[in-house]
């Protein structure tokens, strides 16, 4: 088999995370390569554990994507499913996953196994913030099942159904371009409707992330962009709240160009400036300046910024 090659590629994701700290984007995306294997270095292994690691802010929306995605797969398969019996299996998941990361079992296999920095650097957390953590995904799971999306999509019928939680990518003047839309349709009006599910609160970053599922519908799927409507559907609140993103062409060619200048910007980092090469020196990828964002960071005891 041929050796994994590190692909200079982008994703929304990908610039958040060099947004936050360009470090822990270094630690992520280069300093992590090669770490799932046992010949690695002992840094690369101990980024790689690390990165694969969710914490007690991120789980819950970790938990929500594929509870709604064994929800959606249960109707489209006529399975008998409702919040009831959703939100018990989710609970279910949450205390395998919770009792497997107590005991380490994701440091045999950090990519398959679900594992939580709290564990792994052994922190204190109330167990009050745990059974939050367990409320916000029965909330969300409840308002899943009650949001207007989700009354579309079944009225628009399971064959009507494009795409459940499936990466995908596409090409942008050469540099692979990585989404993961969390459900489409084609609903009753006609429209192809993107959908994303959200546990955070409504931010810019969003709509931006959206505009890109769009700019895959358009060139992957041959969507006209009149033709496409994204909805971002906020489940941990008290109620679903829903936000239409309008996408024109105009919204989808602006997308493109934010895209190269994000691009751009990373790409100028790399040793001379290849993404060809795609190879990085830990030392132009600075820490943060702004200490208060390394106390939820996973690498934070690598840098030296643990409490």
């Amino acid at each position: 088999m041929a050796d994994l090659v590190n692909e200079f590629s982008w994703s929304n994701s990908k610039y958040s995370a060099y947004e936050y700290c360009a470090r822990a984007f270094w630690n992520k995306h280069y300093g992590s390569w090669g770490g799932w294997d046992s010949r690695g270095s002992k840094e690369a292994q101990q980024l790689y554990l690390l990165k694969n690691l969710k914490n007690r802010r991120t789980w819950p929306g970790t938990v929500l994507h594929d509870e709604a995605r064994l929800v959606l797969q249960d109707i489209m398969h006529g399975r008998e499913i409702d919040a009831d019996k959703a939100i018990e299996r989710a609970k279910l998941r949450m205390r395998q996953q919770f009792a497997f990361s107590v005991a380490g079992a994701y440091r045999a296999s950090p990519k398959k196994t679900l594992g939580l920095v709290e564990h792994e650097l052994k922190e204190v957390v109330a167990k009050k913030e745990w059974t939050e953590v367990a409320q916000k995904v029965e909330r969300a799971i409840r308002n899943l099942f009650d949001c207007d999306a989700f009354s579309r999509a079944l009225s628009a019928g399971c064959a009507a159904w494009r795409g459940i939680e499936s990466k995908a990518e596409f090409m942008l003047d050469g540099i692979r371009i990585w989404i993961e839309p969390d459900f489409a349709f084609s609903n009753i009006d006609g429209y192809v409707e993107v959908v994303d599910w959200k546990t955070g609160k409504p931010n810019e970053d969003d709509a931006r992330q959206i505009v890109g599922y769009a700019a895959f519908a358009e060139k992957v799927w041959k969507e006209s962009p009149w033709d496409i409507q994204a909805r971002l559907v906020y489940l941990s609140g008290e109620e679903p709240i829903e936000v239409e993103v309008p996408i024109s062409s105009a919204a989808i060619r602006q997308w493109e160009t934010d895209t190269r200048g994000k691009i751009d910007e990373i790409a100028k980092l790399l040793v001379g400036a290849d993404i060809g090469r795609n190879l990085a020196r830990k030392q132009d990828f600075p820490m943060t300046e702004h200490i208060s964002k390394c106390a939820g960071c996973e690498y934070r005891v690598v840098c030296g910024r643990q409490a």
